[in-house]
């Protein structure tokens, strides 16, 4: 019956997000005192976990992410935009990292909201992701916002100390380009 109910969930978060441009989250609120400190499962592959800073396996928190920038994308396997978004969120991955003033600096993670382990492996394999997807199989990222987000949502934060995080940018919905998107966010050197 939770299955039934959680799939119901994803289902009514799937269905608003059909069809909705990307919009600057204007009307989201999100507690990034409490983003930064959820628990996510940390990648096995090693180069990830370097990827991120992560020194060990086992759960992290965001907070815990190397970097000075964290651009986090909260999607879905089964959300149709993130599907189609995949190629430009991997392009946006690419020129981060061949963008000398943003690599080692500016780190790109996604979290499966509602996906298990398996389903984001399937979700990696079939777009051939490059960066970080981890999986939040409970909703627990869900927690962090004012109301139900949507997919894919990107929530650009900066570290602040070493436990904390700055909310910088929230965008709800598909992505125009890749370029255009990275050149609106104030990632200052």
């Amino acid at each position: 019956m939770k299955r039934i109910l959680i799939l119901c969930a994803v289902a009514g978060v799937l269905s608003v997000a059909v069809g909705v441009p990307g919009i600057a989250g204007d009307s989201l609120r999100v507690d990034v005192e409490k983003l930064a400190q959820m628990k996510f499962a940390g990648p096995d592959n090693p180069a990830e976990r370097k990827y991120l800073g992560l020194t060990t396996a086992g759960d992290f928190k965001l907070a815990d992410v190397k970097g000075k920038y964290i651009i986090i994308e909260v999607f879905s396997m089964y959300c149709p935009i993130c599907q189609k978004e995949a190629p430009k969120v991997n392009q946006c991955h690419e020129l981060i990292e061949k963008n000398p003033a943003h690599s080692g600096k500016v780190k790109l993670i996604g979290i499966g909201t509602g996906n298990t382990p398996f389903e984001v492996d399937v979700f990696r394999k079939k777009f051939a992701i490059r960066f970080p997807l981890v999986p939040d199989d409970n909703f627990v990222v869900q927690k962090a916002f004012s109301q139900p987000v949507r997919t894919p949502t990107f929530i650009t934060v900066k570290k602040r100390g070493k436990k904390g995080l700055e909310l910088v940018n929230v965008h709800v919905g598909e992505l125009s380009a890749a370029e255009a998107f990275l050149k609106s966010l104030p990632l200052a050197p």
